[in-house]
């Protein structure tokens, strides 16, 4: 299956990312067994692993006297006499112990002597040297490095590249994301209405009629960005509908006209007052418990208590980031006890480790059984404190705010090949002189590119380009030539059909150009001798929109295909050139997907080649042709990538967000307006999760993934609209 083998350094690397225990030891298994030549079993006797400190702890099957324990821990010469240490006040027999770890270990042979002659008993230690040094034993080595690879280390195409380790299909919250997004759509449409006005009613605070202290639309968008720290362009949509609505009776908020701004209503300031005040007082509470559980179960040393109370603070952070989700449904539900067993140990390791405090191990063991005591038997602010996080959590989950959702997305944009119809492409060109923020097709395009989407176009779609700046000329000529004069309002410029030169009598009104040839010569040259060069250079360097011809890709049509598929698209098309060419560009996209194997790959991403169209017909018509040959269509709609890829927030932007959030006052604060049935819906398809095979999740991932980018009676949150279009609509209205 693999030709070649694997660069250690860029094993080393791969390696080197992995930051949770749980993905280190499923990996450590297969590989150490597929080097060694046997299987592993839990290590029996070891009743409660993670508080005795035995935690990813294995024996060799076969041999119950060899213990395997597989760790991430930075201080594994602590880690290691910790463990060993446990097993002798334990009195757990064994007769050799072996320590996996992915770092790097300095002075392995040394540490290793003094441990054996210590301990009286024989031990190795397996480290990064070693399994780089092992990578290419075998074909089974090498395809468990691939399988590691394939499944776990996501890569993003932004600029220098990134990675993310993450089990995407075992951590709940991807599978719980879709099901939701496809099945609740009534719920995500309200959620955004509660989120709005949370958002709204949040950036109004410290206004006061009285003392004149109003806010405009912009300040409060303003506002919300600074507050939530990722892109809510997805939101101004619905902005001024909610704003309608706060300010309709019953009012929560007031609206002045002369002043064009908003305040909070006065019953609404009292109101948010004095939950500000309740809230301060609850995590007051909560660090006042927390303290008196710390000083009952640390040890005494030089660290003060406010240094522990730090660290459990960052343990908390790290809960909600590594596994928010099924961390925040247990503390709202109380089901899945296991869940919170599953990272702490990993998680309070690695938060001591960064810390300064001394006698790590006692302090991990100490803290381990103060965050249970706090999960399971808190005080009643500890309890109420971890239950508004875990609301402001799912609040945040369904707006995509998530690490595991923004890498999901993020990984997914760096594997898509897109071709970009003309039903795009054609209204982003006419928004060249808009305002930055009303460029819809253009944030649209560049966002994606800038994820790492591959931007395509092929001699099809040049022909169709090109063809359409030749037809607006000469429809330029003939209609509107010599009668600028009566284009010179914005009621009678909005009621013009074709969408560049609609724009450019926009433009010339606006004083931004004078002449149809000045508009055209923005594009491409005024005499069009060069009209394909110019457009290939054109959508290059605006949109990063690569030309691939067919030819350079191995790939041949049938002919006979595009005729007839040509020929039943006749009867919808405006022409036959745009009917052939449609055909063309469907076939090529059916003939890569079947050339890369994109259906055999098993990729819980879906298949990566797809038409980026607004077009409904042409699917049909190859359907009705082809009968089921290409059952799932290739098209994606336009508010897929604007919703999902373009707006949605970035994983930067989620890691900021949860640290303004987790575990903060403001993380309380925001969580007011979040209703149980909102946390229900995403209850049901934790459980959902829990109950399907690893098989069915794989697969249901899939094809949720594919639906939400297809289905073309499935519209997200925000219809990719031009904005000329919007405004003939209000005018209309």
């Amino acid at each position: 299956m693999y030709d070649t083998g694997v660069d250690p350094e860029a094993f080393r690397f791969a390696l080197n990312q992995i930051n949770d225990g749980n993905i280190f030891e499923k990996f450590g298994q297969d590989f150490v067994g597929k080097v060694l030549g046997y299987d592993f079993i839990p290590a029996g006797g070891l009743r409660d692993r993670g508080i005795d400190g035995f935690e990813h702890t294995f024996h060799q099957s076969g041999h119950d006297l060899t213990i395997y324990q597989m760790s991430i821990e930075k201080d594994y010469r602590g880690k290691i006499r910790d463990t060993l240490n446990k097993l002798r006040k334990n009195n757990i027999r064994f007769s050799r112990f072996y320590y996996v770890t992915n770092i790097p270990v300095s002075a392995k042979e040394q540490l290793v002597d003094e441990l054996s002659e210590e301990y009286k008993k024989p031990i190795t230690i397996y480290d990064e040297k070693w399994f780089a040094g092992h990578v290419n034993d075998s074909e089974a080595t090498i395809r468990a490095f691939h399988i590691f690879v394939e499944s776990h280390l996501h890569r993003f195409n932004l600029p220098g590249q990134s990675y993310e380790v993450a089990n995407l299909e075992s951590d709940p919250r991807l599978y719980v994301f879709l099901r939701q997004q496809w099945e609740e759509r009534r719920t995500t449409e309200r959620l955004d209405q509660v989120l709005i006005d949370t958002l709204i009613v949040y950036a109004l605070e410290g206004t006061d009629p009285d003392k004149r202290i109003l806010m405009s639309r912009a300040q409060i968008l303003d506002r919300i960005d600074k507050l939530v720290r990722f892109d809510t362009r997805l939101l101004h949509g619905q902005i001024d509908e909610r704003l309608k609505v706060l300010s309709a009776k019953p009012r929560r908020i007031n609206y002045h006209r002369k002043e064009e701004g908003y305040c909070l209503q006065f019953e609404e300031r009292i109101g948010i007052q004095n939950r500000n005040l309740n809230d301060a007082a609850l995590y007051e509470a909560f660090r006042v418990d927390t303290v008196n559980d710390l000083n009952s179960y640390l040890p005494k040393s030089s660290n003060c208590v406010d240094d522990y109370f730090d660290i459990v603070e960052k343990i908390l952070h790290s809960l909600y980031y590594q596994q928010g989700l099924e961390f925040a449904d247990f503390i709202l539900h109380g089901l899945g006890k296991d869940v919170v067993e599953k990272s702490l140990p990993d998680v309070i390791s690695n938060a001591v480790d960064r810390s300064a405090i001394l006698e790590k191990q006692i302090v991990k063991t100490s803290l381990l059984i103060c965050i249970r005591n706090m999960v399971y038997n808190g005080t009643q602010a500890q309890k109420s404190f971890l239950n508004r996080l875990s609301r402001t959590y799912m609040f945040l989950f369904l707006l995509q705010c998530d690490p595991k959702i923004a890498t999901f997305f993020g990984s997914l944009a760096g594997k898509l090949h897109v071709y970009v119809c003309t039903s795009v492409l054609i209204p982003a060109l006419s928004e060249k002189f808009l305002e930055d923020r009303n460029r819809r097709y253009t944030i649209l395009l560049l966002g994606a590119r800038e994820a790492g989407v591959h931007l395509i176009i092929n001699e099809a779609i040049l022909d169709e380009l090109a063809d359409h700046f030749e037809m607006m000329a000469r429809i330029y000529t003939s209609n509107y030539q010599g009668n600028e004069e009566f284009y010179s309002e914005e009621t009678d410029i909005l009621y013009i059909q074709e969408i560049l030169i609609r724009s450019y009598f926009y433009a010339r009104m606006r004083g931004i150009v004078s002449t149809f040839n000045g508009f055209i010569s923005t594009f491409v040259s005024t005499e069009m001798r060069r009209l394909k060069e110019d457009l290939v250079e054109l959508l290059k360097d605006e949109f990063g929109i690569e030309y691939v011809p067919n030819a350079s890709l191995g790939i041949k049509l049938d002919p006979k295909e595009i005729e007839a598929i040509k020929t039943e698209l006749e009867k919808y098309k405006r022409s036959r050139l745009k009917a052939f060419h449609d055909a063309q560009v469907i076939l090529t996209i059916f003939s890569l997907r079947e050339k890369n194997n994109e259906l055999g790959s098993g990729s819980i991403f879906g298949y990566r080649t797809w038409w980026l169209s607004s077009d409904v017909t042409t699917q049909k018509a190859c359907a009705k042709i082809l009968g089921g040959k290409y059952e799932t269509s290739c098209y994606m709609r336009p508010d897929f990538l604007y919703n999902y890829v373009s707006l949605a927030p970035k994983k930067a932007e989620v890691d900021r967000v949860f640290e303004d959030f987790f575990p903060t006052l403001l993380g309380v604060n925001i969580s007011f307006n979040i209703s149980d049935d909102v946390t229900q819906v995403i209850h049901k398809f934790v459980k959902e999760h829990k109950a399907k095979s690893p098989a069915r999740i794989k697969a249901t991932l899939r094809e949720l993934a594919d639906k939400l980018k297809q289905d073309p009676n499935y519209q997200t949150r925000e219809r990719v609209k031009l904005f000329l279009d919007d405004c003939l609509k209000n005018l209309n209205d």
